[in-house]
């Protein structure tokens, strides 16, 4: 566990959230921890998560002193997503207390119960806060040379792209500067890629990735984005989308709604929308393949003045 070495694991996580309590126990929220780490060692690889975790465990990193040192803001951009992922869920699961009689709901007389509004509105921004601890780690590992991370299989498949770098893939749809959704796309746009652009392109798949900066390329880049963006809303929970992304799968973005589970009939318009910007990008990319072929005239050029012509 990345948390709670010298047994003060609340006043880590008030130290990094502000939120935590230090008189805590941190053994209610110690599973929730573990939980929560596993789900960022799936985001950023074992082997990275394990440098962090090692130079957390010596005895020169000390949890209650905030260094500029490469190594410990690592450790510290790892622990927040894992802090904020983890109190979340302890949240959720102690709304109730559970006794041999069933659920109960305790308060004193000093205290009130939330509304239920109140509630959906927090965990909205805790999950908006994991996502955005998400991308801090992501762009800290970006800017650090951390072979760990370079070496990763999440990272090895983003080499294999055709859309390999967060601007190029805002540059045909917005993410919101989320690296954190760029890389959920990665294993779609990978599909993408072998299902309809390697067929297409058939032998001059592989320029493509090359030459990235072709007329053809850029045409294969938009409906790579557009057609992974289709195929990832329609598999994945709504909720694994950061809520400026979130917002636009619903029927009122601007709204007082904004913020709400999409409904069937608005995500459904919304996909249907976006699935057809990603034909016609598809449409380009017929048309700039078709551009390069290169074509050979049915009759050869003769100056007219020639009136004659041999039989062999």
């Amino acid at each position: 566990m990345i948390f709670n070495k010298t047994k003060k694991g609340s006043a880590e996580l008030y130290n990094l959230t502000g939120t935590w309590y230090k008189a805590n126990d941190f053994t209610g929220i110690s599973e929730d921890i573990v939980l929560a780490q596993n789900e960022v060692i799936k985001l950023i690889g074992k082997a990275t998560f394990d440098r962090a975790h090692s130079r957390y465990m010596t005895d020169e990193y000390d949890p209650e002193v905030s260094s500029d040192d490469p190594e410990d803001m690592l450790v510290r951009r790892v622990q927040l997503p894992v802090a904020y992922k983890a109190m979340h869920h302890f949240y959720q699961r102690n709304l109730v207390s559970h006794e041999d009689s069933g659920r109960k709901v305790k308060i004193s007389e000093n205290e009130k119960l939330p509304w239920a509004w109140q509630i959906e509105k927090d965990d909205a921004v805790l999950r908006d806060t994991f996502f955005r601890t998400l991308d801090e780690l992501y762009l800290f590992l970006e800017q650090t040379d951390i072979k760990e991370w370079k070496d990763s299989p999440l990272r090895t498949q983003q080499q294999q792209s055709i859309l390999r770098t967060l601007d190029q893939f805002e540059s045909i749809y917005p993410l919101d500067g989320s690296f954190y959704t760029f890389y959920t796309l990665i294993p779609f746009i990978l599909e993408v890629q072998q299902r309809f652009v390697r067929p297409i392109a058939g032998d001059r798949y592989m320029s493509l990735l090359s030459d990235i900066d072709s007329d053809t390329a850029l045409a294969a880049r938009r409906f790579v984005a557009l057609k992974a963006m289709v195929i990832a809303v329609q598999r994945l929970s709504v909720s694994v989308f950061p809520i400026g992304i979130s917002q636009r799968f619903t029927d009122s973005f601007q709204g007082k709604g904004a913020g709400k589970t999409p409904s069937t009939d608005a995500l459904k318009f919304y996909l249907s929308a976006l699935d057809h910007q990603a034909a016609t990008a598809l449409e380009e990319f017929h048309e700039a393949l078709s551009a390069t072929v290169e074509k050979y005239s049915l009759l050869p050029d003769n100056d007219p003045r020639n009136k004659f012509f041999s039989v062999q």
